[in-house]
């Protein structure tokens, strides 16, 4: 039986041993700007346009997918937008 062990513990180890390794992946993390965010208030220099999700959505992706990352970490993803992201 093997000893369980922590699991921060563990996926460092793995990172380690990839990066040491002939083994490599890419991450990429983007703050969407969850629409809740994305007011006039917060943002005075943007347009309203701008700020519009359904305006910067394809921008979005095509930025994302441009980087062809391995794992992608999004930031203020709105819950009306994850069907989208998905």
């Amino acid at each position: 039986m093997q000893k369980q062990t922590n699991l921060l513990h563990q996926e460092i180890k793995e990172i380690n041993q990839i990066q040491n390794s002939r083994h490599a992946f890419s991450v990429m993390q983007w703050n969407t700007l969850a629409r809740c965010c994305a007011i006039p208030a917060h943002h005075p220099k943007a347009s309203q346009e701008h700020l519009n999700f359904e305006y910067r959505k394809e921008l979005i992706a095509q930025e994302i997918r441009s980087y062809q990352a391995d794992i992608i970490c999004l930031e203020e993803v709105d819950s009306r937008d994850l069907e989208f992201f998905q």
